[in-house]
């Protein structure tokens, strides 16, 4: 993760899998993250997305779009 960067973050049980984006931005601003990946799951797996900002940016409001073209 970059300082004053906003990432988003797969994990699986638990556990980072991967960081799709990581992005320096400054807050106030729009801007996209996105990735892909494939994850190898068995059942009872458990599979979660963060998005969050880090050093400065951290104290900023991050909204993140709900509408289906974005998500």
């Amino acid at each position: 993760m970059l300082s004053n960067s906003y990432d988003i973050a797969v994990y699986k049980n638990g556990i980072i899998f991967a960081t799709l984006d990581s992005l320096n931005a400054t807050a106030g601003l729009f801007f996209a993250l996105e990735g892909s990946t494939t994850i190898p799951c068995n059942s009872g797996d458990t599979i979660e997305f963060y998005i969050y900002g880090a050093g400065n940016n951290s104290s900023s409001t991050l909204t993140i779009s709900g509408a289906t073209s974005n998500t």
